[in-house]
């Protein structure tokens, strides 16, 4: 089924497209939300090399495209994560949440 917006784009495609990455860090949205944090690399979370690797070969390279990605699938649907690389990135997530939240206030 087209997108409404643009008609040329099927909805299950738009869907999978990684967010734009190239955003300026300190953009903030009409809102005037603070949405830097989705340009976090998912490289600066802690994680095993060898996991922020696989993550960032499979189109998940920020934080945002985890948050984009866990919206409508599990963590485990991506290629090479189980239940206990699942909850590492979880816990990296919530780490980094905590931290971003406290340096606001």
């Amino acid at each position: 089924m087209p997108d409404a917006e643009d008609p040329d784009v099927d909805e299950d495609e738009a869907a999978d497209e990684p967010s734009n990455t190239d955003a300026k860090p300190n953009a903030k949205p009409a809102g005037g939300e603070d949405e830097s944090w989705r340009c976090v690399s998912v490289e600066t979370l802690g994680l095993p090399a060898t996991l922020a690797r696989r993550l960032v070969d499979q189109g998940v390279s920020t934080i945002g495209h985890i948050a984009d990605w866990t919206k409508s699938r599990p963590l485990t649907d991506l290629e090479g994560v189980g239940e206990k690389k699942a909850e590492l990135i979880e816990d990296a997530f919530g780490d980094f949440w905590r931290k971003h939240l406290a340096e606001q206030l």
